[in-house]
């Protein structure tokens, strides 16, 4: 969404950035999807001097799977990313007026990502919202889960968790559609 190019960017990238200069060796590499990439480049080309930006969304899985952290927008990513076994963040910030209305009225989780509330809403990925959505809480949490491999194993074993919980594990979306129309053509 080009919203997030404005919203959320900024701090990925300013985060991204510096955890690179805390720890000169990080390899850090940028995945926008496809309807944002062209945006994401002109606001940010020059990360290509320090980054990689990948041109298909057929790199996204092996990036993410070659990841020691990640760094995601709340979305389809986030499960994304779980399934490969990457450990993440997850950061969001969106206009006022919706976040109020969305918290207040419409949404009742205390999280937003689907893995943390298949997990009966606690904290398996930690979120950084709206106020929260900062470069130093994220580049210190980033920091201290690099140091801590025991760390992100448990993060790695609290997302599979999550996704048995969502379904993982149980098949593929036509092999499941397939069984669910074999089991009603055998109760006719």
């Amino acid at each position: 969404r080009p919203s997030e190019v404005d919203r959320v960017a900024p701090t990925l990238v300013a985060t991204a950035e510096a955890i690179r200069a805390a720890r000169p060796g990080t390899q850090v590499v940028f995945a926008p999807a496809p309807a944002i990439r062209d945006m994401f480049l002109e606001r940010f080309g020059a990360v290509r001097d320090w980054a990689i930006v990948t041109d298909e969304t057929a790199d996204w899985y092996d990036v993410m799977a070659a990841a020691d952290l990640a760094l995601a927008c709340s979305g389809t990513v986030t499960s994304e990313l779980a399934v490969q076994g990457t450990p993440f963040l997850v950061g969001y910030k969106t206009g006022w007026i919706t976040w109020a209305l969305a918290r207040f009225f419409l949404y009742k989780p205390k999280h937003i990502t689907l893995l943390n509330i298949a997990a009966d809403d606690t904290e398996v990925v930690p979120e950084y919202l709206q106020t929260k959505f900062k470069v130093d809480a994220l580049v210190r949490q980033s920091l201290e889960f690099l140091d801590d491999p025991a760390r992100l194993a448990a993060q790695k074993q609290a997302q599979d968790n999550a996704l048995d919980r969502m379904g993982e594990g149980v098949g593929h979306a036509p092999d499941i559609a397939a069984r669910a129309i074999l089991d009603m053509s055998s109760a006719v």
